[in-house]
């Protein structure tokens, strides 16, 4: 990972398995004073929610894939990451987040869904100002 190979790097995003591998060996750095639990924060801590139901399944891996790139980034290499590893990791979040947004736009359903969870979101944060308004009269 710190040869900072984009081919590298994109195999051990590309698998859950063999990310969580690579986490698993990162949890043991020696610079570290105690030891790291990325394998607990993966499996128990870090979940999925879907908060707009989409049927595509390579729109909800690029999301999954997103978020190891994020991870990677923001905590496994953050202490040793030099300036052309965040340099190779911040394009390869910035094509992965393209992906994500060309396929949500794909998917015209989604685009109504999501329309639709603003609008009541909005409603509901509106009945609850209105609600909070009165208790502080």
């Amino acid at each position: 990972l710190l040869l900072n190979e984009p081919s590298i790097i994109e195999v051990v995003i590309s698998s859950p398995i063999v990310f969580e591998k690579v986490c698993s060996a990162l949890e043991y750095d020696p610079d570290l004073r105690d030891k790291a639990n990325h394998r607990w924060f993966i499996r128990e801590r870090a979940k999925f929610r879907t908060v707009v139901h989409m049927e595509d399944d390579e729109l909800i891996e690029n999301i999954h894939r997103a978020f190891r790139v994020t991870y990677l980034r923001d905590t496994l290499l953050r202490p040793t990451m030099d300036e052309n590893s965040l340099s190779t990791l911040s394009s390869l979040m910035t094509f992965t987040h393209a992906d994500i947004v060309k396929g949500v736009m794909c998917v015209v359903p989604s685009r109504q869904i999501l329309g639709e969870s603003i609008e009541a979101a909005a409603a509901a944060a509106a009945a609850n100002l209105k609600k909070e308004s009165y208790l502080v009269r």
